[in-house]
């Protein structure tokens, strides 16, 4: 193996670091894990539901981010976030998320869920579990 591999397998392997934020939670842990899986991309909104796992993404401000492997969160509708992750898959190949609060923002961002589901395409629903 090439050191330039290696170097890039080191990169891949080792967490990303996020704001100063604790390192100790299963929020950070969810995300550093599916960031090890090569999930880097989210869509959505920051809602109170979210806020503790949204913390953990950076905001996607330019294109030159998109290949960082920083996890990053790029904030739109619900309805159209939903769809977000079928359109990354299609246009780059690579796995996306899509992150919802509680609430209708659920329905919303289920129908691209069931879009993925139908068509095959795999992608990441990262949805606030209400405890009512």
């Amino acid at each position: 193996m090439s050191t330039e591999m290696l170097d890039r397998i080191e990169q891949e392997l080792t967490p990303f670091e996020p704001a100063p934020l604790e390192r100790s939670s299963g929020n950070y842990w969810l995300i550093e894990t599916l960031r090890r899986w090569g999930i880097t991309t989210y869509a959505g909104v920051n809602g109170g539901g979210l806020i503790h796992v949204t913390k953990h993404l950076q905001p996607f401000s330019d294109l030159s981010e998109a290949r960082d492997g920083v996890p990053r969160m790029l904030t739109m509708g619900e309805y159209v976030a939903g769809f977000m992750p079928l359109g990354h898959y299609l246009a780059s190949g690579r796995v996306a998320g899509c992150v919802t609060t509680t609430g209708a923002a659920t329905k919303l961002g289920g129908s691209g869920m069931t879009d993925a589901k139908l068509h095959n395409i795999p992608a990441v629903y990262l949805i606030a579990l209400n405890s009512t």
